[in-house]
């Protein structure tokens, strides 16, 4: 469940990060970038990778410090509802991205 929530919390992070480049991207031409400022859009990429690599690091890390550890605790209740609020927050940001993308 603590995976499940820290990979949540980069899928909004990434999201965030991806909605900041795109507006950022998207601007038009001014006195300090002639050409616009599609360049920014390899930046913003690499910064979703650093998260997403992060992210995976350290829920493989976690992974395998409970299975040497023997801790397999069961998740209860408060795992479950943390669970069904993931779900939730992951289904509005989907939506919203697609709205956002079709715009």
């Amino acid at each position: 469940m603590v995976a499940d929530g820290v990979h949540t919390l980069s899928d909004v992070l990434a999201t965030f990060v991806v909605i900041l480049g795109l507006k950022i991207s998207s601007r038009k031409e001014d006195e300090g970038h002639p050409y616009g400022h599609e360049k920014f859009e390899p930046v913003f990429a690499k910064i979703i990778s650093i998260i997403l690599i992060l992210t995976g690091a350290l829920i493989g890390y976690e992974g395998a410090k409970n299975l040497i550890s023997g801790d397999t605790d069961i998740p209860g209740k408060l795992a479950l509802i943390a669970a069904l609020v993931s779900i939730l927050v992951k289904e509005g940001m989907y939506w919203y991205t697609i709205i956002i993308a079709k715009r």
